[in-house]
């Protein structure tokens, strides 16, 4: 054999690595082997040398495959800092990023440092005055290297590494003046960095300065006291760098339950890491299923490898997410495939790649339970199967993978998707009907038209840095609450009597604008805790695609409106209504493809999801084309149930409200999907705590509408206070159509049926708020009280009240646990003048009848459950089974 180039040699070592399977040792002989041949391919002092010997001691300790899997990613990422070293050449004296790098990461990476840099000085100056621990600055400068090796900023990394032996001097002078200096050059290369450009100064110049620091013995003494200091502890880490031996031993891999304690370092970093995981799997997820509808181009799989590639390369860094680490390097591995032409990816191949991600977000879980609870994170007993159907389909020749694709899936967990904050989604078993029409596969003329690389530079020829910092939520959850607070205390400022009646213009110019400040800051404060429902959507059409698949009926899902902000609590809530409201659609709304054919419609079925923001509130609608609610059916289970008596007429509206009775469910049998009548009470019930409204419409043979109206957030309400006898009460202004002072010509009364109001032709129940509460010494007369006309759920209401006080902007406050639910109080406020207003419920109200004698409602209603929503007949909904 020839001699070998050293680019040769690392494009065999890349090869190599991407079949080492970290359960089989003999798999890294070969890459062993090639590690030599790098290591003689220079000079002892070489950069490739030097990370040669560190990988081969690296491998000799890896006697585990935990301790393999963890070094495999380090080796990857020492090969491509070296690789990356021949392509980081200027050209016309620009910063080339290595190929692997992605644009947006590398602003990312520039945007973090920022911040970074001013904790590394601040640290610095603490270390001169004795005033900082040496081993947590030790492992911030660590972090900073391993960070600046997976963006390909190999001048950078040496630097890092260089201050990082320098700690092992602090208390000496010239030491901290050099690790002042390297910062101080940092700072400059990122500016460079920015710009594309190189650093004015070298990182030689730097380096030289650094390292005389670190060696005040002759020159000739270094290289031996520097390779004598890294044989026994060092290996190479993910970033071509060095980093600390880590032998397993036995009581590592089996620490006593809750009493494993991790340093804070390690939570923080696996706390960005599970974040940024659960961003790219969601995003991976999205991938796939626009490429099994419109086919699975080189733009998506270079995506779907970078997000891999990164979880990779962040999880090695914790010996605890082994298995994490070998499924996304198994993955990857598989996409690389994919990316050179090398193979094609039949359509239920796609499985395994939904696969990989479900498990993935399985071993995150548990390793979030495990830090929680202090425990030992236990391995996942199903990703071996997993493991071995992505390298048997990694190993067929391109025309063979199909038949792999439709091999069972052995011990992988049966599909599930738990309505949790955080669900676990897993794929669902093939089913027997086949897709109308499969997606194209990438094939070799495909993937040999590569687009131009992407670049991260503006049009002004910078990197977009983003100023963000890293903020905790109980933090902004308590910034909030002292806003809110501000505005009840700025609100009793401006009503006392003294202000009012203040003549001084300057007194009430500064008044008004105090206000502003206030509302402007209570704005900014509101649109802080505001968070996109993209997450949400995504988990929405993989529980489509995973139903889809399981119950064998073709489905189409759209949406629209997922970057539609809500308060982010209010966003994770919302999850369980709409995984409800989609399993319901699918199991009953949606007919099977002959069912639908035999009606004229098409065999593939839709389901719709929308969002958008209307006034203060958020509507999210969720749409099919199915069978339609059976309104014969519900009434006849709802009469079997005693919910309606036997001789009792209905409106559809009401037939259709008594879906979201507790228990309800018109399904003849149970499946794994639905049927056991919990899940549109869930609907219900959630909804309701966060002060919103669902509604249903229907239409026989048309599909179903479900139409959820919430506020923007559950902080703060807009409301109207009105005066009843003494007490004082808010009517949420978004629930108010008008107000009018009635003549006695507007009123009239049914016998048994109690009062009503004519108002614009319309005729509508009157509403007196003091008998529904019993409050005494309220004015009696309609004609000299006020009329509040509300709606609620397509229900309108004439409320009877005194009268009209102010409109105020009011934060809402529980009644608390010793009060509980109360009837037709939804909350309560401060007001202006300290006094306690209680908040109106209008949707209890919007059920409430004019006979109502204090503290009753419509019977009806509370058996099915007060603020279900009926509406008048429309388009759509599910048929013979409506709940789940």
């Amino acid at each position: 054999m020839g001699h070998k180039t050293r680019s040769e040699i690392l494009d065999e070592i890349t090869a190599e690595l991407m079949l080492a399977d970290p359960e089989q040792p003999d798999t890294f002989d070969s890459v062993a082997q090639l590690f030599n041949d790098l290591a003689a391919s220079g000079d002892s002092n070489d950069p490739g040398a030097v990370q040669a010997r560190a990988a081969l001691d690296a491998l000799e300790l890896a006697d585990s495959a935990g301790a393999r899997a963890s070094v495999l990613g380090a080796l990857e990422r020492a090969v491509q800092a070296l690789q990356g070293a021949a392509v980081d050449e200027p050209v016309d004296g620009k910063l080339v990023l290595p190929e692997w790098v992605d644009g947006d990461v590398f602003s990312e990476f520039l945007s973090a440092q920022a911040v970074a840099l001013d904790d590394l000085e601040t640290n610095l100056v603490a270390l001169s005055r004795g005033e900082v621990e040496l081993d947590e600055l030790r492992r911030t400068v660590h972090t900073l290297k391993g960070e600046a090796g997976v963006v390909g900023l190999t001048d950078l990394q040496s630097v890092y590494h260089a201050i990082e032996d320098l700690l092992d001097r602090p208390s000496d002078p010239a030491a901290l003046d050099a690790m002042f200096a390297g910062k101080d050059w940092v700072r400059g290369a990122f500016d460079a960095y920015a710009g594309f450009e190189h650093p004015e100064q070298s990182a030689e110049q730097i380096l030289a300065k650094l390292r005389a620091a670190a060696a005040p013995q002759p020159p000739d003494a270094e290289p031996e006291a520097r390779q004598d200091e890294h044989d026994e502890d060092a290996y190479v880490d993910d970033n071509g760098g060095e980093l600390e031996a880590q032998t397993p031993s036995p009581e590592a891999d089996a620490p006593t339950p809750g009493s494993l304690v991790r340093d804070a370092d390690t939570i923080d970093l696996f706390s960005e890491f599970w974040q940024e995981t659960v961003d790219g799997l969601a995003a991976v997820d999205e991938t796939l299923m626009q490429a099994e509808q419109d086919g699975l181009d080189l733009d998506k799989v270079n995506g779907l490898f970078r997000v891999f590639h990164t979880i990779k390369g962040i999880s090695s860094f914790l010996d605890e997410l082994a298995q994490i680490t070998v499924l996304a390097h198994t993955t990857e591995t598989l996409l690389n495939r994919l990316r050179e032409g090398e193979m094609h990816l039949a359509e239920r191949s796609f499985d395994l790649l939904f696969d990989a991600t479900s498990a993935m977000r399985r071993l995150l879980d548990e390793a979030r339970r495990a830090i929680d609870d202090n425990d030992a994170v236990a391995p996942d007993e199903h990703v071996d199967d997993l493991l071995r159907r992505l390298r048997q389909l990694i190993t067929l020749d391109a025309s063979d993978d199909g038949a792999l694709a439709q091999a069972p899936s052995g011990s992988t967990p049966e599909p599930t998707f738990e309505p949790t904050p955080e669900p676990t989604l897993e794929a669902a078993p093939q089913p027997t009907s086949e897709p109308d029409a499969a997606p194209p596969p990438l094939g070799p003329a495909q993937a040999e038209q590569a687009p131009a690389p992407r670049s991260a530079a503006a049009a002004d020829g910078r990197a977009r840095i983003k100023e963000t910092i890293k903020v905790d939520v109980e933090r902004i959850d308590h910034l909030v609450e002292m806003i809110g607070e501000l505005v009840i205390a700025e609100s009793m400022v401006s009503n006392l009597p003294e202000v009012q009646t203040a003549r001084s213009l300057e007194a009430r110019g500064k008044l008004s604008q105090l206000t502003k400040i206030t509302r402007d800051l209570q704005d900014a404060g509101m649109r802080m805790r505001m968070v996109p429902m993209r997450g949400v959507f995504g988990r929405m059409a993989r529980l489509v695609r995973d139903l889809s698949r399981k119950t064998g009926k073709q489905v189409r899902f759209t949406q629209d409106g997922e970057w539609t902000e809500m308060d982010r609590r209010m966003v994770e809530r919302i999850a369980d209504p709409l995984v409800h409201m989609i399993r319901n659609s699918m199991d009953h709304g949606i007919e099977p493809a002959p069912l639908r054919l035999a009606v004229g419609k098409a065999p593939i079925a839709s389901i719709h999801l929308s969002a958008y923001q209307q006034g203060s509130s958020i509507i999210i609608e969720v749409s099919d084309d199915g069978r339609g609610l059976d309104r014969d059916a519900i009434l006849a289970k709802a009469r079997s149930k005693g919910l309606v008596a036997p001789n009792e007429q209905l409106t559809d509206a009401e037939v259709f409200d008594l879906i979201f009775a507790p228990g309800f469910s018109t399904a003849k049998q149970v499946t794994e999907v639905s049927g056991r009548g919990v899940g549109m009470d869930v609907v219900r019930r959630n909804v309701e705590k966060m002060r919103g409204v669902v509604l249903v419409s229907s239409k026989g043979g048309r599909g179903t509408t479900f139409k959820l109206t919430l506020p923007l957030t559950m902080a703060i309400i807009e409301g109207m206070l009105v005066a009843c006898g003494d007490e004082r009460y808010l009517i949420p202004t978004l629930s108010i159509i008008e107000s009018i002072q009635p003549t006695r010509e507007m009123l009239t009364t049914f016998a048994n049926r109690g009062e009503a109001i004519l108002i614009r032709d319309e005729l509508l129940p009157l509403i007196r708020l003091d008998q529904l509460l019993s409050i005494p010494s309220a004015q009696p007369d309609p004609t000299r009280g006020l009329v509040v006309v509300i709606e609620s759920s397509g229900r309108r209401r004439a409320l009877l009240v005194d009268e009209a006080l102010a409109q105020q902007q009011v934060v809402i406050k529980s009644l608390g646990h010793g009060i509980g639910a109360t009837e037709f109080v939804s909350g309560a406020a401060i007001l202006s003048d300290g006094n306690v207003g209680l908040i109106l419920n209008v949707e209890e109200l919007g059920y409430a009848s004019s006979s109502n004698t204090p503290g009753t409602m419509h019977r009806r209603t509370r058996r099915a459950g007060a603020g279900a929503a009926p509406v008048p007949a429309g388009p759509q909904a599910d048929a013979a089974g409506v709940n789940v």
